[in-house]
Parts: C-alpha cells; structure tokens; sequence
C-alpha cells in the first residue's frame, strides 16, 4: 500500500505519484490535491524560528489603548481573552484563547521537532508526535477570530472613546503573514518523503 494513497476529499485510492516543486497530484474524482511539494525545509526553519520569536510580544503586547474618560486602557490579545471571560462569555473567551493562543504556538513547536531533527539526519520517534499533532491543528488558526472580535468592541464602545494602535500591533501583524506564509508553503508529506529516503528507524 505504500505505493497507493487515499484521497482526502473522497476516500478514492490511488496510485501515488513522486511530483516535483512545481506541480501537484489531484484526485481524479473529485480534483482534491492529493500530494504537492511545500518549500526546501531550511526555509521552513527559518519562517518558523521568526513566528516563535515575534509569538510572545504578540500575544503580549498591547494591540489596543483605548482613553475612556481621560483613563488609558491597553489590551494585548492575553487581556481580550481575560476580559471575555470576566463579562461572561466563556465559550468566546475559551474559542479565542485555543485559536489565537494556543494554536499558533504549538504549530510553530510541531514544525520545529519535526524539521529540525531531520535537518541533522535524526529521526526520533518524537517526529511521529509532532506529525499528528500539526495535521490535527493546522485547520484551527484563526487570527482573523481576534481582529473580528477587536473590530466588534470597536463598534460597541463610546462615542467619545479614542482608539489608539499599540506597540503589539506591528508584532500580530508580522506573526499573522509569517503564520500565513509559513502553512501555506509547509507541506507536510514532504517530512515522510524525506523519512522514507532515509530508510529511518525510529530512535
């Protein structure tokens, strides 16, 4: 069965194709993209150690100062996700704590065990682990989820209230495109393309 694969899109098996950088194997059924080749890893490993370093102030930093009354008040993505849940909406507060937080944060982890051990030609079987744990994930980033529910309050808020950018914003704005390019151009099968050249054990 190595030779064959099923389709993600319909269950459909089919024989599976070596493709190069440029194309991609699709289901004949139902043209779902089967198997395509994301970017060299050393790129990858690159766009990865960026989001991981802008990931803290990001998340951290306040995106916001909003003067109410002559009072400033900032508010990082950590402080939305705290004031959600203080006004009482736990399941907002707990959707934008997993995707905007957590998420992120253990995609960027995953690509790193993956990629890093295999950039040194060692295949622990932590591998398999991070493997699992992006395919899983990857579907669950939503960053447009935070600047919707910034977008939201905005609307809500006084009329007198003056929004300010705060100095977070510049660090989600570059973590959002590195986000952004970084599981556009990863792919995945590229890690057992490599694993099997490499006719691995796990260690």
């Amino acid at each position: 069965m190595k030779d064959k694969i099923a389709c993600s899109g319909c269950g459909l098996i089919v024989h599976r194709v070596d493709v190069d950088e440029e194309s991609i194997s699709v289901c004949p059924r139902c043209k779902t993209t089967i198997e395509s080749r994301g970017m060299d890893f050393s790129t990858i490993i690159a766009l990865a150690f960026s989001a991981l370093i802008l990931y803290v102030p990001a998340v951290s930093l306040p995106l916001l100062t909003a003067e109410v009354g002559g009072i400033l008040e900032k508010n990082s993505l950590l402080t939305a996700v705290g004031y959600f849940f203080q006004e009482g909406y736990v399941l907002a507060s707990g959707v934008l704590l997993f995707t905007t937080v957590l998420i992120p944060i253990i995609l960027i982890l995953s690509i790193l065990t993956m990629l890093i051990p295999i950039h040194f030609n060692r295949f622990p079987y932590v591998i398999k682990v991070a493997y699992k744990l992006f395919t899983l994930f990857h579907y669950w980033v939503l960053f447009d989820v935070y600047i919707l529910s910034m977008i939201v309050a905005s609307v809500k808020l006084e009329v007198t209230t003056e929004l300010l950018l705060g100095s977070g914003m510049t660090f989600f704005l570059l973590e959002f495109i590195l986000m952004f390019f970084l599981l556009k151009w990863f792919e995945p099968y590229d890690v057992w393309r490599k694993i099997e050249k490499s006719n691995y054990r796990y260690q």
